[in-house]
């Protein structure tokens, strides 16, 4: 996904759950006068709510050269009162401190963009004492997938293709987690949450875990995490397979062994976003642990293998 691409913005505008929930958490949020940072700006959305909903001066950062386009829209629309910062959050300098940081920096499953740190500095330097961040939380989810045929799927190489032996990669899908949106019936109904992340304490987050007792027997063929996120107070989305569609998918782990979970055992879960390397590339790491059984995997071995 490139954020020069313009179907990227308008996938996320035509995200009416997700574009008209950030403008009911600005206009609960932002007061007449305040000053606001808007991290991520993309086409400036969020900025010219902002505006609208009384800001005397909004600073708009993004690294993509799709700022040039907020800063069109702004002026065929007559928005002025907002600065436009070509940058990240490691290099930026802002003039004054803001009353208001608002950013929609969730990738699928919360960690697939790397904005939470550069964000998390950004606010520790410039968010005055007693500011407002929207949104206010994001909390990861984590379900057990229990569809057969999506394991199946993922053993398309381990069968010869067209005459040629794909050995080698055979087990290569079961290593590397996909996007998708999961309907209902392939994720079991009992969820587990990791701890919430509150924007004005951001921080990079070493490993999301959770834990569940099945309700029932299962076959959990693999892991799917998503998140809620708290606009503002009365204000949230759902990013679920189990709550209205967004553009957010979820993001599946697959297990290359299934692993059977009996009626009333713990079920414990573990996810690691990792990054590697001084380009922080992005990689996975999880595992799931029940009745003494436990798998762990990585997305790291093939990457390198890869790339070496």
């Amino acid at each position: 996904m490139s954020y020069d691409d313009i179907r990227t913005h308008q996938r996320m505008l035509q995200d009416e759950l997700r574009t008209e929930g950030l403008r009911q958490a600005i206009d609960a949020t932002v007061r007449e006068g305040d000053a606001v940072l808007d991290f991520g700006c993309g086409t400036g959305i969020l900025s010219f709510f902002a505006r609208k909903a009384g800001a005397r001066t909004v600073y708009a950062v993004d690294r993509s050269p799709i700022l040039k386009v907020a800063q069109q829209v702004a002026a065929d629309n007559g928005i002025t009162g907002i600065h436009f910062i070509s940058g990240d959050g490691d290099s930026v300098a802002l003039p004054e401190k803001v009353d208001v940081v608002v950013s929609e920096w969730m990738g699928h499953f919360i960690f697939l963009e790397d904005m939470l740190r550069p964000l998390g500095r950004l606010i520790e330097s410039y968010l005055r004492p007693g500011g407002l961040c929207v949104p206010r939380t994001v909390t990861p989810t984590m379900g057990l997938v229990t569809d057969k045929l999506l394991h199946d799927e993922y053993a398309f190489f381990s069968r010869r293709r067209y005459g040629i032996d794909f050995s080698h990669v055979a087990k290569w899908p079961y290593y590397d987690p996909e996007l998708r949106h999961l309907h209902p019936g392939q994720v079991d109904v009992t969820t587990m949450t990791g701890e919430s992340i509150e924007l004005r304490q951001a921080r990079d987050v070493a490993v999301v875990s959770g834990e569940m007792i099945a309700e029932r027997a299962l076959t959990v063929y693999a892991l799917a995490g998503w998140f809620t996120s708290e606009f503002a107070p009365g204000v949230e989305i759902r990013t679920g397979p189990h709550d209205p569609e967004t553009h957010w998918k979820q993001v599946v782990f697959p297990l290359a062994e299934p692993i059977q979970v009996a009626e009333g055992s713990t079920v414990k879960v573990k996810i690691y976003p990792l990054r590697i390397g001084p380009a922080r590339v992005h990689a996975w790491r999880w595992a799931i642990e029940s009745s003494n059984e436990r798998r762990l995997y990585d997305s790291v071995m093939h990457h390198l293998w890869l790339h070496r």
